[in-house]
């Protein structure tokens, strides 16, 4: 046990930050009484000036730091998250307010960008990601259904051009999901998950082969 020596409290051993210039080890103040004094030092005029001053040199000392302690960084990163995700959500909430047009327009100009990040994201899940993100999101489908549902007519209505163009080029290519669409539609009591790729084959074999018969006739 240690006094500190600014709010004159008693407080365990692992609440004063190590320190090279103690005898003990310890430093005289307790963190959270250090942490106050940092912060208040943080915004006066001077800080300030000198953070405008040497941006890109913070950024780039930040980064020599972050790569050097990648594990540490990470691991912190995550419990920070999960001890403050309403504060994150809140933030995030009131930066993409202020910024809307902002992101609107990275999203036009970097569409394949992300997309392509999204796919690759989606390729390197785990089974127990995926499997952990899907029920979140069908939780949040029944929790939200007429919003969902609301979002979905709106997008459907928005490109509802492009959706049976879509359509039209799976019917006439025979892709695997136009194929699984009408094994599903015949109520076989399958789920797109259940159908073998054996099966897809062989329907699409049949239905070729239908087309050609309807042509003669």
């Amino acid at each position: 046990m240690k006094t500190c020596s600014r709010c004159g409290k008693i407080k365990a051993n692992n609440l004063f930050c190590l320190s090279n210039k103690s005898k003990d080890g310890r430093s005289c103040a307790c963190k959270s009484c250090i942490n106050k004094k940092r912060k208040a030092s943080y915004y006066t005029d001077k800080n300030i000036v000198y953070r405008e001053k040497h941006r890109e040199l913070r950024k780039e000392q930040n980064r020599k730091w972050k790569s050097k302690n990648k594990e540490y960084t990470h691991k912190y990163n995550k419990e920070y998250r999960i001890n403050n995700k309403e504060a994150i959500r809140a933030k995030e909430k009131i930066a993409y307010s202020k910024n809307i047009e902002k992101h609107r327009n990275y999203r036009e100009k970097n569409k394949e960008k992300i997309n392509a990040a999204a796919k690759e994201r989606t390729k390197n899940r785990s089974d127990k990601e995926k499997e952990i993100l899907n029920k979140r999101n069908k939780d949040h489908r029944i929790k939200n259904i007429k919003k969902a549902r609301e979002i979905a007519r709106k997008c459907y209505r928005k490109h509802s051009k492009k959706h049976s163009e879509n359509r039209r080029n799976q019917r006439i290519e025979l892709t695997d999901y136009y194929i699984k669409m009408r094994i599903t539609a015949h109520r076989s009591g399958l789920s797109f998950k259940d159908i073998p790729q054996e099966l897809i084959e062989l329907k699409r074999i049949q239905m070729k082969i239908q087309r050609e018969l309807a042509k003669q006739t």
